[in-house]
């Protein structure tokens, strides 16, 4: 039969909430970067359909200054 005292299940309990801790640290830290390439992947695919639907335009005044 396995029993632990009091004292080891303190410092189990311990060791849990610092394993715990650390990886609520690193998941932020990772959060973080994932955020931001998210951010950075919408900002230029927002720059790139605007570009996108720009052309239409541009070739419609690049026509009418060859036009002139």
């Amino acid at each position: 039969m396995l029993a632990i005292t009091l004292g080891q299940a303190k410092t189990i309990a311990a060791v849990v909430v610092l394993a715990l801790v650390a990886l609520a640290v690193i998941s932020a830290w990772v959060m973080k970067e994932v955020v931001q390439k998210v951010a950075l992947v919408v900002i230029f695919g927002l720059l790139a359909l605007l570009v996108w639907t720009q052309r239409s335009s541009l070739q419609d005044c690049a026509d009418r200054v060859r036009e002139q």
